[in-house]
């Protein structure tokens, strides 16, 4: 599964390609359910919408648009969220198309269809899910003593509360282990 640094790349990636540009449309390209079905009704309040930022919240790709609304993506175990020129054939496992306003399209794709694509519709809905789905603290800048209350209220081994999402967001099985080892 993509962690921090992996979906980090992929938000530096979309970033000079999305910002300033213009989602035209949705397409949806498969009939098969992501984790989280994709609404129809969202597509209209996306078509036409002008990217403002690209960014990442643990390891969630939020694309922010000119109405504050925000699409948000999980790439799950296996999904990629790319651009390709429209003449580029679609690949297999294509869920879900924006065509963008040069002749290139931000395409999302995911085998196992784990990942999801979501829009909310307030920055306040979307700071909301991430309140519910007990979202951490990003990883970087957090003071020792966060670490010391985090270990202190806790009898799990520490790779449990490095995993745990609601002690810090984007952490995963190898970063775990990469840092225990280090440590």
């Amino acid at each position: 599964m993509p962690e921090l640094p992996e979906v980090e790349t992929v938000v530096r990636d979309l970033r000079p390609c999305l910002v300033g540009r213009r989602l035209t449309a949705v397409k949806q390209a498969s009939r098969h359910a992501l984790r989280k079905p994709w609404r129809t009704a969202w597509n209209s309040e996306v078509a036409g919408q002008r990217v403002v930022r690209v960014e990442r919240r643990g390891k969630w790709i939020l694309i922010i648009l000119e109405s504050d609304r925000t699409l948000v993506f999980h790439l799950g175990m296996t999904g990629q969220l790319t651009i390709k020129p429209t003449a580029t054939p679609i690949a297999a496992h294509t869920h879900l198309i924006f065509p963008l306003d040069d002749d290139n399209q931000l395409r999302f794709r995911d085998i196992r269809r784990f990942g999801s694509a979501t829009l909310f519709r307030t920055p306040g809905a979307l700071n909301a899910f991430f309140v519910k789905a007990g979202l951490g603290p990003e990883p970087f800048d957090l003071p020792a003593a966060y670490w010391r209350a985090c270990l202190r209220s806790t009898r799990r081994c520490l790779k449990a509360v490095l995993l745990d999402q609601g002690v810090v967001a984007g952490v995963g099985n190898i970063y775990a282990d990469e840092s225990l080892f280090h440590a």
